[in-house]
């Protein structure tokens, strides 16, 4: 009966414990981000003239999921639709294909939203390791613009300048390497990878109390 005891004892600790590292390792990591700055330094249309606006970023080594995007946008129109996309890469480094809508809305949600425009509780699968897009997309007669920075340095280990617009849809210019789009983009770890480092966890608690006893 005392070594049942100790049995449910140790297991009881050592899935607390997992419990614990698994809200540790699910915390959200910010993987890029210009936007500390709270004066954009200027701003390019997303208009009839200009469909989409595009900026890059990379994620991390290991499999993430995007749980929050924050853009530094503007609009002049209330009712006419817009749209959020990550992007994967193409060739020449340009944007490719759509892989995933972030949002979709009209300006008045940006009108009336908070500054920087904020969508969270997402859940988007990234790859490790690689490069992706934002893309800021019109429709209809959409009128807006994303802020961007002089500045080519930001923060987080998938921050990168490179950014690219579209006069018509996925039509895209060449890559430039300045005045990089304001957006912070943060992201959690997998659901596997959270639970394996809990089982982890508590496997090891459990191997630990067994040789202690």
């Amino acid at each position: 009966m005392t070594s049942l005891r100790r049995l449910t004892s140790s297991l009881a600790s050592a899935l607390a414990l997992s419990a614990l590292a698994a809200g540790v390792v699910a915390r959200g990591e910010v993987i890029t981000s210009n936007i500390a700055d709270p004066n954009p330094d200027g701003g390019s249309f997303v208009n009839a003239g200009f469909a989409q606006r595009a900026q890059a970023f990379s994620s991390t080594v290991s499999g993430t999921m995007i749980s929050t995007v924050k853009m530094d946008l503007a609009s002049s129109t209330l009712t006419q639709p817009f749209s959020i996309k990550l992007y994967n890469t193409g060739t020449s480094g340009l944007p490719g294909s759509s892989i995933a809508t972030i949002f979709s809305g009209t300006g008045g949600d940006i009108i009336l939203g908070a500054s920087p425009f904020t969508v969270s509780g997402l859940s988007v699968v990234l790859a490790p390791s690689t490069q992706y897009f934002m893309v800021f997309e019109r429709q209809g007669t959409f009128s807006g613009q994303w802020n961007f920075n002089f500045e080519t340095t930001g923060s987080g280990d998938g921050f990168e300048v490179d950014n690219s617009f579209s006069t018509t849809v996925n039509d895209w210019n060449s890559i430039s390497t300045i005045q990089p789009y304001r957006m912070e983009i943060v992201a959690v770890p997998e659901p596997p990878a959270i639970v394996l480092s809990g089982i982890g966890l508590a496997s090891a608690m459990y191997a630990f109390r067994r040789r202690r006893g």
